[in-house]
């Protein structure tokens, strides 16, 4: 199997995730076996969810009721972008709404007791994983690649750590193997990055840049011969190239010098993101979703 994870950008909206869909239909004719996709949420969704959360502790309704139908609205237009079918739409459609409903009653929650715990703060900030996952598979099998979500919350399990949750690898394998074979035999799995859940079935989160940890502890789960991480520059640059003009891709990095790059600043990789893939000796492939060949 091959573990394609794709970055916030790549599923920013229904552009971004038709284009994730051809890279995926390529992907899978080439290698011969669906890949496991594990996708961020849309691109700003996890900040926006975190200014939620500050502006109900400060009960500050006015900002809830006006942000809350842009989240709302802005998963409902890729959706409709992307499937024609109605009743996979709304299906779909269903799920989103069920989602943010139980978002809306959270942040209800919070603006009572005006704070938000971490267990609060990890259902709220999962939301936006779990919605995008939920738009990049019904989209993959509108466009003819046929695939099933995986809730990560049955696929991830971690520690009691929450806001900083780390993955427990035997566990994760065995509930990623039961997953994969009751919903996506023969299909592409779609699940979201950064989100998990205790032995208990509470959610958690592993921290910020936690959906490039996922991909590795899920590629480490799955056995698998390869970790894509698709984003918004062609690979490790030789420099920001924000800030300097001209910068080189670097062709090969052993995941000690990667690591350490990640640890000093490098944009492209979260810092744990490589150890679950190093252990187990899972190449690294950091592709752009905006050029893909």
């Amino acid at each position: 199997m091959i573990v394609m994870k794709f970055g916030g950008t790549s599923v920013a909206d229904a552009d971004g995730i038709r284009r994730l869909t051809e890279i995926v239909r390529r992907r899978q004719a080439r290698a011969g076996t669906p890949p496991l996709v594990v996708v961020s949420a849309m691109a700003g969704v996890t900040d926006q969810l975190l200014r939620l959360v500050t502006a109900a502790e400060r009960r500050d309704t006015a900002f809830l009721d006006a942000e809350m139908p842009l989240l709302r609205e802005r998963h409902r237009r890729a959706l409709d972008a992307l499937v024609s079918d109605e009743d996979a739409a709304g299906a779909v459609q269903l799920e989103l709404d069920a989602q943010f409903d139980e978002l809306q009653a959270l942040l209800e929650a919070v603006t009572i007791l005006r704070e938000a715990s971490p267990r609060a703060l990890d259902e709220i900030a999962a939301a936006g994983e779990l919605s995008s996952s939920r738009l990049v598979a019904v989209a993959l099998t509108a466009a003819g690649v046929p695939a099933a979500w995986i809730d990560a919350r049955r696929a991830m399990v971690t520690d009691e750590a929450h806001t900083t949750a780390v993955p427990l690898p035997a566990e994760t394998r065995d509930a990623l193997d039961r997953e994969l074979h009751a919903h996506a035999r023969g299909r592409v799995a779609v699940v979201g990055g950064y989100v998990g859940a205790t032995r208990a079935g509470a959610t958690t989160t592993l921290g910020r840049g936690g959906s490039d940890y996922s991909a590795s502890v899920f590629g480490a789960a799955a056995r698998a011969r390869e970790i894509e991480i698709w984003t918004d520059v062609d690979g490790m640059l030789t420099a920001d190239p924000r800030i300097v003009d001209d910068v080189l891709v670097v062709p090969h990095l052993s995941f000690g010098e990667a690591s350490e790059l990640a640890y000093f600043g490098a944009k492209v990789l979260h810092p744990s993101t490589i150890l679950p893939a190093m252990t187990d000796g899972i190449p690294v492939r950091i592709l752009n979703s905006r050029r893909p060949r």
